[in-house]
């Protein structure tokens, strides 16, 4: 197996387990299963009367990077949905210029507020602290790697974003 027939990562990186899929796929949640429109619109106007009785200037918080996906997310919330939005960003310091860029003309023009969360002091001590360690291992893997880099994302997105839902008084991520 070259690459994972799920998510497509190569063989090499995510750590082949069976020839169904690898490592990564395998430690996810399950299936996603699609449930609707009417779902989905039931799910944001819970969401909506939350925050009015919360007082809240906004409905949802999106995590956005500045890519396509996270920027039509916001999109499609804000436009189709008509959701009060709270974009979160975490900027840690590996992301290209040009998704900054982008993620700030987005916020712009939709006339959502962008929260950002640039802290990664916390991704760097685990790095300076585990790298090392993981380099002097006799058979390491990139997806060894990338889960010692994924902290920061989970400690900046995660943990920023429920940090920042929270501080609004914020329901839905």
């Amino acid at each position: 197996m070259d690459r994972c027939p799920t998510c497509l990562m190569p063989a090499g990186f995510a750590g082949v387990k069976d020839s169904q899929s690898c490592l990564l796929c395998q430690d996810d949640d399950g299936p996603i299963s699609y449930r609707g429109e009417d779902k989905l619109q039931q799910l944001l106007d819970k969401h909506r009367r939350i925050a009015r009785e919360r007082g809240s200037k906004y409905d949802v918080l999106v995590p956005v990077s500045g890519g396509k996906d996270s920027t039509y997310a916001l999109y499609k919330l804000v436009r189709q949905y008509g959701m009060r939005v709270l974009a979160f960003n975490y900027r840690h310091g590996y992301v290209d210029a040009t998704a900054a860029e982008n993620l700030d003309k987005a916020v712009r023009r939709l006339g959502v507020d962008l929260e950002v969360n640039s802290d990664n002091r916390r991704q760097l001590n685990y790095l300076r602290h585990n790298l090392p360690l993981l380099l002097r291992q006799r058979r390491w893997r990139l997806h060894r790697l990338a889960a010692l880099l994924c902290v920061g994302c989970n400690d900046g997105y995660v943990a920023g974003a429920t940090k920042v839902a929270n501080k609004y008084g914020i329901s839905l991520i």
